[in-house]
């Protein structure tokens, strides 16, 4: 206590009013009696104090500057901080009205001025105790509201009707009511079942008198009823209090449910478990701590074929398979340990007559209340014929990852496409052969995918092979690689149930190769056919134009003889008679032998250029047609070029001319009919490039063949001055069937052919230059031996691309 003995704990005492005097004699006071004043000259002072301290009273003047102490007492009231803090008007006001408003606004207490300083004391002190009061129940009840709320039983007031009162969140869980359901209603008449309430009744009017009853201070069983009719067991226990002199029962309900549950389902447990050891079909022992059988049941004797009494006693050792004992003793050793709760473990025993018998045991050591080891408790479960079975499954199973594995590498390796389609017509799997055909890095890039994008040239959802049902179809079609290319293939369908779902199996067999031998061989039957031609035709026009030569080579010599005579023949006419010299003279004349003794010279050379012309081109003829060995024969590639030009001399005639640099080079060893062939496409399509550029202009272009030795290699060089190669077909132009000629006007393998006979039959090397509008140059570098290798495509690193940049 304080000094003045009025004040227990320093509480707070905020002075709110203009009137300095009044202030000063309640500072002073107050202060006395042991509060902590605070004063404020406004009701805005007075918010920004509050703001920072909680008083336990304020006394208030209503008339200040600024807002009145009637607004400041309904603000102090709106704040949470402050709603509970008392409020003492202190004002000159003294009507009723002026004492109701201060009441409306929350004032706790309405002193009138002047006031008398002992009154005034005499109500703050009481107000803070009130206050504090207020509180303590207030925690008190919060205490009390968190215990009922927490509590797992129900906790249930009646009071002396026997109407519920309280009920807590527990008793709403357990019986269904709400808190508003239940209040105010009978619970004996609401809870108990139906043949029990007389019984209710009559005790609870003895309660009514005395607060004492058979369900007083004690706990019972009893039955109850949920909202939902449903009745289950409760454990009750009642505590009786007087309430303003009547008795009023405190019951505190469990639902025992759960409890009565277990102990049943223990008893049936029990029972079951008798049942299961004497009839169950495991083998049950009971094993001492010495390791020997205490007990066990007729399934174990008739799995090791032993009497009851003959297992009793034996050894477990004695039962276990020899290789198994030290496994099966170092588990027991880490059970009686504590180290394990229980095991399991497969072993195998060993039968009365010898043989062995493959079982599943599980394990449990029984301890007594102490936690002392009483006996271990094994089940044993026959598990031979399952062993048996897992053995055969595994040599199964093994060979059946062996047949998968050879499925999947032939799968994978197979040169065939393999897809699988779901009957949505979505890619479901494909094997590396179609991944390669596609274009696809990676399987995940084409699953999902509608087949019709990728697998089909089906420019809607349709599709002829996903849309022919069950039916087998096997056709010709073509397939659009991810750059765009078109490919040959064989393509056939088929409906198979794959992991329980009926799915379309499509394969693919890519045909660029075997197109592409069969316009070889074509190729190859034309090139005889023409060849045999040529030479047939070559054959009977070398024979008569050998008799046209010779016959044009004795007319030549003997003109020349006859004017070597004709000089004489005129001297003698000179000197003949004067008929015969006329008649000689007029001959002369009508023959006009002198026009012909200048002409013929001339007439003669012509004729055995044409004839020798005709000549060049049969021995042409001859050499391009002429077959070749099976085996590679050294060449003189200046000289086939040649020949070629003269073959083909009817291509460029009209639009382009030949210039021609042969360099010094060695005979080559090759096939030299099939390089003919390269070279004839070259030049055909160097011609045709030139007049696809210049067509209209009236222009010649040109063609340019150098010859060159680079090392162990020999170049060609084909040059043209075309329209050049665009660059989004560089990449394909070497593809079969590629062309970018007019239909009818190429078949796209001549280059693709070109390509085989100097890489893969040469073992060279076919690239190109092309700048686009200006030309193109291909090369052509042959190993000088005709050997197959690398040596000629490492000349200028072109390993990876026919197009050199």
């Amino acid at each position: 206590m304080n000094g003045s003995g009025l004040c227990e704990n320093r509480h707070l005492v905020l002075v709110v009013d203009d009137d300095q005097q009044i202030v000063d004699l309640l500072h002073d006071r107050l202060s006395r009696d042991g509060y902590d004043l605070l004063t404020a000259a406004s009701a805005a002072e007075a918010l920004q104090i509050t703001a920072l301290r909680v008083p336990s009273v304020v006394l208030l003047d209503v008339v200040m500057p600024g807002p009145s102490g009637l607004e400041l007492c309904r603000l102090l009231k709106q704040d949470p901080r402050t709603a509970d803090v008392p409020v003492i008007i202190l004002t000159g006001m003294i009507k009723e009205e002026d004492v109701e408003a201060g009441s409306q606004a929350g004032a706790a207490d309405y002193i009138k001025k002047p006031f008398d300083l002992d009154e005034l004391r005499f109500r703050v002190r009481a107000q803070i105790r009130l206050r504090e009061a207020i509180r303590k129940q207030t925690r008190a009840q919060h205490r009390l509201s968190l215990i009922s709320r927490a509590a797992k039983d129900a906790i249930i007031l009646l009071d002396e009707t026997g109407c519920v009162v309280h009920w807590n969140e527990a008793a709403t869980s357990m019986f269904g009511y709400s808190h508003e359901e239940i209040l105010g209603r009978n619970m004996h008449e609401t809870i108990a079942p139906e043949r029990f309430r007389g019984a209710y009744r009559a005790a609870f009017s003895r309660f009514q008198e005395s607060g004492e009853g058979t369900a007083v201070g004690v706990t019972l069983e009893l039955r109850a009823l949920r909202k939902s009719g449903e009745e289950f067991p409760i454990e009750l226990s009642l505590t009786a209090t007087q309430m303003d002199g009547q008795w009023w029962s405190l019951g505190i309900v469990r639902d025992i449910s759960d409890r009565l549950e277990a102990g049943s389902s223990l008893r049936n447990s029990e029972e079951r478990f008798r049942r299961l050891f004497e009839e169950g079909p495991l083998g049950i022992a009971l094993i001492t701590l010495e390791f020997t059988i205490y007990r066990a049941n007729a399934a174990l004797t008739r799995m090791l074929g032993y009497s009851e009494a003959e297992l009793l006693n034996r050894s477990v050792a004695d039962l276990t398979w020899p290789e198994d004992l030290p496994a099966t003793l170092k588990q027991a050793d880490l059970l009686l340990s504590g180290e394990l709760p229980s095991y399991r473990i497969r072993k195998r025993y060993v039968t009365k007559n010898g043989a062995i018998v493959w079982a599943d045991a599980a394990v449990t050591l029984i301890r007594d209340e102490h936690g002392a080891p009483l006996y271990g408790l094994v089940m044993i479960e026959d598990i031979t014929a399952r062993v048996e079975n897992e053995r055969n499954q595994k040599l199964a199973e093994a060979r059946l990852r062996e047949s998968e594995n050879r499925l999947t590498k032939i799968l994978e390796n197979v040169p065939v496409g393999i897809a699988i389609v779901g009957l949505e017509k979505r890619i479901r799997w494909a094997n590396q052969a179609a991944l390669r055909m596609i274009g696809a890095p990676g399987l995940e890039i084409i699953v999902g995918q509608p087949c019709n994008q990728v697998l089909c040239q089906s420019v809607n959802a349709s599709c002829p092979f996903c849309d022919s049902g069950g039916a087998v179809l096997s056709a010709e079609t073509t397939m659009a690689r991810s750059d765009g290319a078109l490919i040959p293939v064989l393509k056939s369908t088929h409906t198979v149930e794959f992991d329980n779902e009926v799915v379309r199996l499509e394969t693919f067999m890519d045909l660029r190769d075997r197109k592409r031998l069969e316009t070889e061989l074509g190729h190859s039957r034309k090139l005889e056919a023409v060849g045999q031609l040529a030479a047939g035709v070559a054959h009977e026009i070398n024979t008569p134009i050998q008799y046209v030569g010779d016959s044009v080579q004795f007319l030549k010599e003997a003109f020349e003889s006859f004017q070597q005579v004709l000089p004489k023949y005129r001297a003698c006419a000179a000197s003949a008679p004067e008929d015969l010299a006329g008649e000689i003279a007029r001959l002369e004349d009508e023959m006009d032998i002198d026009w012909l003794l200048k002409e013929m010279p001339a007439s003669f050379a012509r004729c055995q250029d044409g004839v020798e012309r005709v000549a060049r081109i049969v021995r042409a003829m001859k050499e391009f047609a002429h077959p070749d060995q099976r085996e590679k024969a050294p060449a003189d590639l200046n000289h086939a070029i040649q020949s070629t030009l003269t073959i083909a001399h009817n291509e460029y005639k009209y639009i382009a001319d030949i210039e021609t640099n042969f360099g010094d080079i060695p005979q080559v060893v090759c096939h030299v009919s099939e390089l003919n062939q390269v070279f004839l496409n070259l030049i055909v399509n160097a011609a045709h490039a030139i007049q696809s550029s210049l067509e209209g202009t009236g222009l010649r272009g040109a063609i340019g063949i150098t010859t060159s030795q680079r090392g162990q290699n020999v170049q060609i060089d084909i040059e043209d001055t075309g329209g050049g190669i665009p660059d989004e077909i560089k990449d394909r132009i070497f593809d079969p069937f590629f062309t970018t000629k007019a239909v009818g006007k190429g078949t796209g393998q001549g280059l693709a052919i070109a390509h085989s006979v100097v890489v893969d039959k040469h073992g060279g090397s076919l690239t190109f230059t092309t700048k686009y509008g200006l030309g193109t140059t291909f090369t052509v570098l042959l190993p000088i031996d005709g050997k197959a290798g690398e040596k000629a495509r490492r000349m200028d690193g072109q390993e990876d691309s026919p197009v050199r940049r």
